[in-house]
């Protein structure tokens, strides 16, 4: 999971999205500056918008109740 950090994500995503895929792991992200250039919206990962909290909330709840969805993102981001 990633901050919502319009300055630092412009030019520079942050390496915890690398690590994140390095692991197996999903990311949910906001989607500001360069992030969307990586993470891909229902492929390896979901993006939502910056400064909602429920958005976020319910991204992550997908993810631990859909267990498929989570895996295929898995596979995606490798």
């Amino acid at each position: 999971m990633l901050y919502s950090f319009q300055n630092r994500a412009f030019l520079h995503p942050p390496m915890v999205i690398s690590v994140a895929w390095a692991r197996g792991k999903p990311v949910v992200a906001s989607s500001v500056g360069g992030i969307p250039y990586r993470v891909k919206h229902m492929v390896n990962g979901i993006l939502v918008s910056p400064k909602d909290p429920k958005a976020l909330a319910e991204a992550i709840l997908k993810l631990l109740e859909r267990q498929n969805v989570s895996h295929k993102m898995d596979l995606e981001s490798k």
